[in-house]
């Protein structure tokens, strides 16, 4: 560090977006646990997910609780590629994709219920090592 040129440390950032409160409550309660000093963006509507996303510039991964139909439709991919993070889907709908096309077609992980701590911190740590 250089004295009066030294920064502030970049906190990082996390969307989460999940309709259900209770759910996403414990992800974000969890992606804190992994990265304690992380910016949690937490959201019920992509909307929302959207509108706050543009507040930040850099994001290292997003849950979003919608299949890949809908993350398209919506450019939510787009936007949070735009700021270098990587996207994990999750919910019925992902799933659903999922158990159609399988693991390795997918264009993004997918959460699989159901999940503990363990498990969602182990799918951060691979999606961001990626």
């Amino acid at each position: 560090m250089c004295g009066s040129l030294a920064r502030k440390a970049k906190t990082n950032v996390y969307l989460v977006l999940i309709r259900d409160q209770v759910v996403l409550q414990d992800l974000c309660d969890t992606v804190k646990e992994f990265d304690p000093k992380a910016t949690v963006v937490a959201c019920s509507r992509c909307e929302d997910a959207l509108a706050l996303l543009r507040r930040h510039s850099d994001l290292v991964l997003a849950f979003v609780e919608a299949g890949p139909e809908r993350v398209l439709r919506l450019r939510i991919d787009a936007a949070i590629r735009e700021r270098g993070g990587k996207l994990i889907l999750l919910g019925d709908d992902a799933e659903m994709e999922l158990d159609s096309v399988g693991d390795s077609a997918s264009l993004w992980p997918v959460l699989v219920r159901p999940f503990n701590s363990r498990s969602v911190i182990k799918q951060i740590t691979s999606t961001v090592r990626a």
